[in-house]
């Protein structure tokens, strides 16, 4: 993707207290300023990690313990359901977290079809669903790079948390990639897997702060490694497991450095009674990533973090 500034105009589309590696995802593209050019987070809710609430308090938390700058950030509270709970479409100005949906669609308008918004969206397709059933114009000016599915295979938490908003996507002709999860398979984002040892060594890292961050489960924090280390500590798996799944950051790190994985493409299919079905050509086509290369990606972000420089959206272009 070649771009004016040689940074990528980005969008993070996060359920951020779902787990780790949506905190580990915000942090890179944090700390990597001179590739993304971050418009703003904005933060939806799925079934794990509670309420709306508490998914966009985890991501203040992450930009703040980047630093004032990065906490500068625009971040936005979205919604809590699923693209079917707020039908009639599009007539659905009034739903609690139309802002996250607003926001995206005002700034694709501000990019152009040889420069298009690139959305990260580590969560649920909900947001996109929503603003591409209000404008339907904003598909050519959007670029998502989704961590969802495994497919052709069924299942995967973010496709099963709306599944209708991923066939409104992927029916709406926007440029579209799917970095696959595939839990069951060593080709998978999945497998890219931090270990323990690396998680503990980040103690320390990242730009301090003054003003001490409450975190998740209690506790303060004055910079982001040991926060990291303590949402680690606190993961039920990692009580019992040398290493643990990253996958949100697989996204972001691609958007970085596309040979970190592989990529096809395919004619774009649907979902039907949550299979993958193979549609018609149409002369439509999505990406697909696989093959990760975890060593590379894991080594490019604990690098990340000892930079004491994060992402502002107010950076010269």
């Amino acid at each position: 993707m070649s771009v004016a500034n040689g940074r990528i105009p980005l969008i993070i589309d996060t359920d951020t207290n779902n787990d780790i590696d949506d905190q580990m995802a915000l942090a890179y593209a944090l700390y990597n300023p001179q590739i993304f050019d971050i418009k703003g987070i904005t933060v939806h809710a799925t079934d794990h990690g509670g309420s709306i609430d508490q998914h966009y308090e985890e991501a203040s938390r992450i930009l703040q313990l980047s630093g004032e700058e990065a906490a500068s950030n625009p971040l936005i509270k979205g919604v809590e359901g699923r693209m079917t709970d707020y039908e009639p479409l599009p007539t659905f100005d009034k739903i609690n977290g139309i802002q996250a949906v607003e926001f995206i669609i005002a700034q694709a308008r501000l990019q152009s079809v040889e420069q298009p918004l690139v959305v990260a969206a580590i969560g649920k397709l909900t947001h996109l669903a929503l603003a591409l059933a209000k404008c339907p114009d904003i598909a050519s000016l959007v670029r998502v790079v989704w961590l969802g599915s495994n497919y052709p295979d069924p299942g995967e938490y973010n496709l099963m948390a709306d599944v209708e908003a991923v066939n409104v996507v992927l029916q709406s002709g926007i440029q579209f990639e799917m970095v696959l999860g595939r839990f069951d398979s060593p080709n998978g984002a999945a497998h890219v897997q931090a270990k323990r040892k690396d998680i503990v060594s980040l103690s320390g890292q990242g730009s301090p702060i003054q003003v001490p961050v409450i975190g998740r489960h209690g506790g303060l924090f004055h910079c982001l490694g040991d926060y990291l280390v303590d949402l680690f500590q606190n993961k039920s798996m990692a009580m019992t497991s040398e290493q643990l799944p990253i996958c949100d950051l697989v996204a972001l790190a691609l958007l970085k450095n596309p040979e970190w994985g592989q990529s096809h493409t395919i004619s774009t299919p649907y979902i039907q009674e949550n299979n993958w079905v193979v549609a018609p050509d149409l002369g439509k086509s999505i990406k697909i990533w696989e093959n990760f290369d975890g060593p590379a990606i894991l080594a490019d972000f604990y690098q990340s973090l000892q930079s004491t420089t994060v992402n502002i959206s107010r950076l010269s272009n």
